[in-house]
């Protein structure tokens, strides 16, 4: 029985962070309409103008390129880095001629986000993104709790269990190994059940985005 609890409790740990958040269908289309929006400094030698629009208020910032970083284990990494481009939407942005990949995240709720690009010209352009809604590991906190509670009481009832035992007797000896047997029984079960919450991923969506010449 003990070699069973400790097999459930290390199975619970083993099944953390195997999930893949599921890939929603990215939302319609958003209408070409443009609300009045707030207008920058006049463009510079050779800027365009893109008018920015999102279904909720949101931030803008464009896509800049990667930064390497050597992380705790010493491998190296990159993550992206972007430059902020609006505080809130809508918005008027001057821009370089050229495609620029901008990431619009909501000011309201940060789970509602989506990259787009914008391909900017002479002429002024407006674009407008529906925001993709993000749930990522949303019961994360509930399951880390529960899971770490989970496996303490399993490994607490598994050392009352084990230290009561007698020898070449697998079964409990006293009231004090009956309850620890119980109590790692139980523990693992309330770890299995953090471990189903830490495993559920959520899901992922993409936003669309629109763009045409006013």
């Amino acid at each position: 029985m003990m070699k069973r609890a400790v097999m459930v409790v290390g199975l619970a740990w083993s099944m953390v962070g195997c999930g893949i958040a599921a890939q929603l269908p990215p939302p319609e289309a958003p209408d070409q309409v443009m609300p009045p929006a707030s207008a920058n400094a006049a463009p510079g030698a050779g800027d365009g103008q893109a008018t920015l629009d999102a279904d909720e208020p949101s931030s803008v910032d464009e896509y800049a390129g990667d930064t390497s970083y050597i992380d705790g284990d010493g491998n190296e990494q990159s993550s992206p880095t972007y430059t902020p481009v609006c505080a809130a939407t809508p918005c008027v942005a001057n821009l370089v001629p050229g495609p620029h990949q901008l990431r619009f995240t909501s000011n309201a709720d940060d789970n509602h986000f989506g990259i787009g690009t914008v391909t900017v010209g002479a002429q002024p352009t407006d674009y407008r993104f529906a925001l993709g809604h993000n749930d990522l590991n949303p019961h994360f906190t509930r399951g880390l709790f529960t899971t770490v509670g989970g496996a303490t009481a399993a490994l607490g009832g598994i050392f009352m269990y084990a230290f009561t035992q007698q020898p070449g007797s697998p079964s409990p000896s006293s009231s004090v190994g009956t309850a620890g047997l119980i109590t790692a029984l139980v523990g693992a079960a309330i770890t299995v059940l953090g471990v189903h919450w830490l495993g559920d991923p959520g899901h992922a969506q993409d936003g669309t985005g629109v763009q045409w010449t006013p």
